[in-house]
């Protein structure tokens, strides 16, 4: 093993890097002039006067008359539609767990136009579906029903076949699975009618009849599950390429009743209503109203402020997240909402407050007032906005619905509130 180089004159080597694997490290050491640590702990100010001017400068001083909410209490009285009426005909009950857009847009699957059969794709889908099911059957009996319920080739001089029989793909697809699958839509309609898979099937045993019986609801649900056969009156208005319906809740005064004239199609959602106050639609002049009655849910919570990616910084010494760019947002002279959004996101958004509370979805919900008590011990009482005289230029509401008709208004749901009386008990 080699000797290490001896060096004789460290500073020559190191200013003439003679020896490059030879490396300094230098450190930062503090040296405290006393043994105590008492004033360094304590933070002095230098200039304390400095500091309460720029308070005084931002505002810190100025007395509010308020606190910040520790605890509120609130009344909510919510309901679920119960009725639907799709465009002008007679109401009918609401059909329970199915999604309002598949209601309102659903239009049935044509299986046949005239003679001639069509949707050939879920014709075979179903086809194939009966055929999975029987697959631990015997083969012999399989055959004999697609024989029962076969799948044919076109024939190009019959008129109920030529437009299958004029498109090629088609045919070839016919032509393809002609005796190797049944037509699962005419099976479909058979077991509906309350008919049997076997019928018509000769040298079938009890037990097969029964093992056939079995696969007849699997196959019945299997496809009522897939798709929605709507068979009530259609909510498409084909004048104007829009959907129109309404729907009817039981509430503590009659019936609620919401109306969406112009829903274009898509994901349905509270801003497609207007509360309909005309007093006909759905009401006791069209039908029976909505039986029941809105649930009252009185709770007590804690409140959160509002926090969002960006939100600036309530107090003057605290570094913020440089994330969130709201200087490059440039509105518009005109443009109103994004203005508005600017000065809620860089002003008021620390005045803010949110209330958790669980919805079901499709419920419909009507605050009827907040109390909350606030961290100087005074309960405050808040109602909702939107209500009160046309005529009061406090009247203000947000996310709400519209009124329609020319009924009385009367709001059904809001998430303002607005300062009533200071001191009220909830």
């Amino acid at each position: 093993m080699p000797r290490p180089t001896a060096i004789t004159d460290i500073r020559a080597a190191l200013l003439n890097r003679i020896f490059p694997t030879v490396m300094v490290w230098n450190r930062l050491e503090g040296r405290p002039r006393t043994t105590e640590f008492d004033r360094a702990l304590q933070a002095d100010i230098h200039d304390p006067l400095w500091m309460l001017s720029r308070q005084w400068q931002l505002g810190e001083f100025r007395g509010e008359d308020g606190g910040s909410p520790v605890t509120a209490m609130f009344h909510v009285q919510t309901t679920r539609p119960t009725r639907y009426q799709a465009q002008d005909s007679p109401p009918e009950d609401l059909p329970d767990g199915q999604p309002l857009e598949t209601l309102v847009e659903g239009r049935a699957v044509p299986f046949t136009i005239g003679p001639s059969m069509i949707s050939l794709d879920l014709r075979l889908a179903m086809g194939r579906r009966w055929m999975k099911l029987m697959s631990a059957m015997p083969p012999a009996l399989r055959t004999r029903i697609m024989a029962r319920w076969p799948v044919t080739e076109p024939d190009p001089a019959s008129d109920a076949t030529v437009p299958l029989a004029a498109d090629a793909e088609v045919r070839a697809t016919l032509q393809a699975l002609a005796g190797r699958t049944v037509d699962g839509y005419e099976l479909y309609q058979h077991l509906k009618a309350g008919g049997h898979p076997y019928d018509g099937v000769d040298g079938v045993t009890a037990q097969q009849e029964a093992q056939l019986d079995a696969l007849a609801p699997r196959f019945i649900g299997w496809f009522d599950d897939l798709i929605a056969q709507p068979s009530g009156p259609e909510a498409f208005d084909p004048t104007r390429l829009e959907h129109r319906f309404s729907l009817a809740a039981p509430g503590t005064s009659g019936e609620t009743v919401l109306s969406a004239p112009a829903f274009p199609g898509g994901r349905l959602d509270w801003h497609a209503f207007s509360y309909d106050t005309s007093g006909t639609t759905l009401g006791v002049a069209s039908g029976t109203p909505a039986s029941g009655a809105a649930a009252g849910v009185t709770r007590t919570v804690v409140p959160g402020e509002v926090r969002y990616r960006g939100m600036p910084s309530p107090r003057w010494w605290a570094f913020e997240d440089g994330q969130t760019d709201f200087g490059a947002v440039t509105p518009d002279t005109t443009d109103l909402v994004k203005t508005l959004f600017i000065e809620f996101a860089l002003v008021y958004s620390n005045n803010w407050f949110l209330l958790p509370f669980d919805l079901d979805a499709g419920s419909l919900a009507q605050v009827d007032g907040v109390a909350f008590t606030d961290v100087f011990g005074q309960r405050t009482w808040i109602e909702p906005t939107g209500t009160g005289a046309d005529d009061d230029w406090q009247r203000w509401s947000m996310y709400n619905l519209d009124v329609s008709g020319t009924g009385p208004a009367r709001a059904v749901s809001a998430v303002e509130c607005r300062r009533r009386r200071p001191g009220t008990p909830g």
